[in-house]
């Protein structure tokens, strides 16, 4: 049995290094929390608790302000070496984010080095939405054949007749086997249209965030019949909107195909905002890391159901529990609180894990698809 949060944080740390820093934190391999990610855990839980609160520097206890600031001197390091490397002459072949940003020379070197403390945020939000996602795997295992069956027709080129043949057999698809590692592009993932349903879906009950970051409004305002008050903070309640009757019928019930116009026929285009749907807040402050971060998952899941089939381990703890969300336990059979990330927007995260099985699956005999 696998406990996929620990390793799904491990796996973003990775892919947000790779993409980001052009570094590898070897976390995995390590089977251990880089320095790194403990930092940027810390960071985070300080750094929102100090937004939501004016008087931070009266009351944070001085514990805290000296790991904060010994944290993000391990960042900024980190950061700052990824810099010093994109300017060398083995630098100018990098693509990853502080390389680019290093050549287009339109920051200061600080400046660059708060940016790239962005990049790394999204960690926490992306490790904890791969495990949305291998959780309603579990829970909802009709769909593995299905997303199985997309993958057939984008990857080894079935007909839909065959796919969906191919995906009751359990045959895999699997990157550097079945699939040519020259293939599996940005652009025929996103032909995967299924797969991006049943993420939406998944990001909508089991959203990572309760809320948003606050808002400050400096002025009287009234919305909705409401007047905000002067000099407020203001958040907008991320689970409310996503289980609320008049954005999304039937809400507590787990359905990717609300996300597709035509469920009996040819997909149509996921719809890009509808109202009501904030997994990654709205407007121009919505998160920075999204596409970034979905097109992470939407590589996950299509390489975890193209090579296993996967099931709750035996270990897992199912049940409500004392202290988790009610309206998670309508959409999920296992425990999700927001008292583990101690983090003032609520993050959601299984109380004790999500524990899984993986069964390989059978090589199938499609042929991989040349250009």
């Amino acid at each position: 049995a696998v406990e996929t949060y620990f390793f799904e944080e491990l796996l973003s740390i990775e892919l947000v290094g790779v993409l980001n820093l052009g570094h590898r934190f070897n976390g995995i391999k390590a089977g251990q929390y880089p320095l790194v990610l403990q930092s940027l855990r810390l960071v985070d839980r300080l750094f929102l608790g100090r937004a939501m609160n004016n008087k931070w520097r009266e009351q944070e206890k001085e514990t805290d302000t000296m790991a904060f600031d010994v944290s993000k001197g391990v960042l900024a390091a980190c950061f700052q070496a990824s810099l010093d490397g994109a300017k060398t002459e083995a630098g100018k072949e990098r693509t990853d984010s502080a390389a680019l940003i290093w050549r287009d020379q339109k920051l200061t070197e600080t400046e660059m080095v708060n940016q790239l403390t962005g990049f790394m945020a999204g960690v926490g939000n992306s490790a904890r939405g791969y495990t949305d996602c291998v959780a309603m795997l579990c829970e909802h295992p009709q769909y593995q054949e299905r997303i199985l069956a997309e993958l057939h027709q984008v990857f080894t080129g079935l007909a839909p007749e065959a796919a969906a043949a191919a995906a009751r057999r359990g045959d895999a698809v699997v990157l550097g086997d079945t699939v040519d590692p020259e293939e599996f592009t940005f652009d025929r993932c996103q032909q995967l249209e299924f797969v991006q349903c049943f993420i939406s879906e998944c990001l909508r009950v089991l959203s990572p965030s309760t809320s948003t970051a606050p808002r400050y409004c400096p002025k009287e305002a009234e919305i909705g019949g409401y007047t905000i008050p002067p000099e407020t903070k203001v958040l907008i309640n991320i689970w409310g909107s996503h289980y609320h009757p008049e954005a999304f019928s039937d809400p507590f019930k787990f359905d990717p195909d609300r996300w597709n116009a035509s469920p009996e026929g040819p997909a149509a285009k996921l719809k890009s905002n509808p109202i009501g749907y904030y997994p990654f807040g709205f407007g121009g402050h919505r998160c920075l890391g999204q596409r970034v971060a979905l097109n992470n998952i939407v590589l996950h899941v299509a390489m975890l159901v193209g090579k296993y089939q996967v099931a709750f381990a035996e270990t897992q703890k199912r049940g409500f529990a004392p202290g988790c969300s009610r309206w998670a336990s309508k959409v999920s059979s296992i425990p999700w609180t927001t008292k583990l990330s101690e983090q003032i927007l609520g993050f959601v995260e299984p109380q004790a894990g999500v524990h899984v099985t993986l069964q390989r699956r059978p090589a199938s005999g499609a042929a991989i698809p040349r250009p």
